[in-house]
This record gives C-alpha cells, structure tokens and sequence, in this order.
C-alpha cells in the first residue's frame, strides 16, 4: 500500500481549477458568500504545476475578454511546503487530492 502523497506530488498531478476566492472580510478563514469575488469566466481556468517548477495558465472554454488566453509561470516551495511562491508567497492551509486552498496575506496600510 502506498503512503501519502508529498506535497509536490500532490500539486503537480494535475491541472487546478479555481471554484472560489474573495477577500476574507469577517476573518473567519473561509470565503463567505457576501465575501466571494470570482466571475463565471474564471471557473472554468486551469493552473497546472510541473514537477520541475513550471506552470501555465489556460483561460479554458469562457474567456473573461482581458486578451490572456494562457500564460506560463515559475513556482516553488518554500517555507517546507507550507507556501508557492509565484509572483508572492502563496499559503497553502490545505492540499489534498482533491482540493487546494490558496491564501495570500495582503497588509493593508492605513494612514495616521
């Protein structure tokens, strides 16, 4: 019987596809319906990680008109798997066979 997957095994056995996001008004670590941001053109991407730190972006069947049919990207791990780094530290909270949760820490600046 095989053991659990690594975490790079897990990312990169397939192509993900987003089915929510959105800014976490409440703080409550989930996406909450009134909080939920993304657009029926972006259900439908597809992020897929390589093994050797590659990526690409494909905008799929319902193009959301900005022109970027697909895009390639760089990625890895850092922090002991706990973050990707693409264009910024990603957190991953979860990653299964299934699922990948996504969290990206944004600090907002407020004037005095």
């Amino acid at each position: 019987m095989d053991g659990p997957k690594s975490a790079i095994a897990l990312l990169t056995q397939k192509p993900w596809t987003p089915v929510s996001y959105g800014y976490d008004d409440n703080q409550d670590g989930s996406i909450d319906g009134f909080e939920e941001s993304i657009t029926d053109c972006e259900k439908d991407d597809h992020y897929g990680f390589g093994i050797d730190g590659s990526g690409f972006f494909d905008d799929k069947n319902i193009s959301c008109g900005n022109g970027i049919s697909e895009m390639p990207f760089t990625w890895r791990f850092i922090n002991e798997e706990t973050l990707v780094f693409l264009f910024e530290p990603v957190k991953i909270p979860g990653l299964a066979t299934r699922n990948l949760s996504c969290t990206v820490m944004h600090k907002i600046k407020t004037a005095v």
